[in-house]
């Protein structure tokens, strides 16, 4: 059955058990998401910034609970199975499985989403041709040690994806697909150099008079930061993923007590200080608070190249997402520097 035929037994099915409270679900912003995961054209991009957002987790769980309530109804029935529309259980089942498919592609990129704790299960589904009852390829034991393995890349589990890339069925995510798509969209001309858009005006130079909602990479933060007056920290180095800083002598560090914040160079900057400097709520900012731990935890629980600074590797710390202009304002005003 194909993806649309699918999507429209999916709707009949809910729309029967829920009428009149699911919209309807072939407008759903996830759909185009799961249609890719289905077709192995998934990007790199699609699978950033999901922290804190409780759609496809909330969707999974709708799958689920309305898989459990036909479940149970057919065993107070007797459990005749041929009292279910197999039709609809099975598009329930088959949705289910995609969805946390997709939630499991999105976990891999980022170790410290979490939202969808990995297990052995998604890899195995994963790598499985029939993803509703996929072949058990990988153990607990084996998926522990792939999985406690150092993340790489701004928070990737390389080495659990080195072993999906081994298998046949695993479709790998597109690392490319956006230079890719956005290079078809360039209009033919007859002197290809023509084609090749003029440089942007560095963003540290005429990022005030951006829209609000205007995005940023990391790169733009980093930048915009150090113009501001933050500088490279005294103690610790950049490296391919952080990048330390800290304040000038004498200068004040405001909130920052400890005098070292992180930017996470992901394409979406990720901002990581202490908890404890961050007590005051920070309006409109995606923020994800770590307990503390140890080295000897089973679980490090945060992006494991903080374990290279020293007043952020162990005690309670905050990460803030700055996606936009206006995110980056907020930032810069509790900072003391707006």
């Amino acid at each position: 059955m194909r993806f649309e035929e699918r999507l429209e037994v999916l709707q009949q099915c809910l729309g029967q058990i829920y009428p009149g409270v699911i919209s309807d679900v072939r407008h759903s912003p996830l759909i185009p998401l799961l249609e890719r995961c289905e077709g192995g054209t998934l990007r790199s991009s699609d699978l950033l910034d999901w922290q804190g957002d409780f759609c496809p987790v909330a969707w999974l769980n709708l799958l689920q609970s309305t898989l459990r309530a036909m479940d149970d109804w057919c065993e107070r029935l007797g459990g005749d199975r041929g009292l279910l529309d197999l039709e609809h259980y099975q598009v329930l089942q088959y949705f289910a499985a995609l969805t946390a498919n997709l939630l499991s592609y999105v976990a891999l990129y980022d170790s410290d989403f979490i939202d969808y704790p990995l297990g052995s299960e998604d890899i195995n589904r994963l790598a499985a041709k029939d993803i509703i009852q996929p072949t058990r390829l990988i153990g607990h034991k084996e998926f522990s040690r792939l999985y406690d393995a150092a993340p790489l890349d701004g928070g990737r589990h390389e080495a659990l994806l080195d072993w999906l890339s081994g298998r046949r069925y695993f479709k790998a995510v597109s690392e490319k697909g956006d230079i890719a798509a956005q290079d078809s969209r360039l209009p033919e001309q007859a002197d290809p150099e023509k084609r090749l858009p003029k440089p942007p005006a560095a963003v540290g130079d005429t990022w005030q008079l951006r829209a609000e909602s205007d995005k940023l990479s990391s790169e733009d933060v980093i930048d915009i930061l150090q113009r501001h007056g933050l500088v490279p920290h005294a103690a610790y180095r950049e490296t391919k993923y952080l990048k330390p800083l800290g304040f000038k002598p004498g200068d004040s560090a405001g909130p920052v007590a400890c005098g070292v914040l992180v930017v996470e160079k992901t394409k979406t900057a990720n901002l990581w200080l202490l908890t404890a400097d961050v007590a005051e709520p920070l309006s409109g900012l995606s923020r994800v608070d770590y307990p503390a731990t140890s080295p000897t935890a089973e679980r490090y629980g945060r992006n494991s190249n903080l374990q290279k600074i020293a007043e952020l590797a162990y005690a309670p710390v905050s990460k803030i997402k700055i996606k936009t202009v206006a995110e980056l304002r907020s930032v810069l005003t509790y900072l003391g520097r707006g």
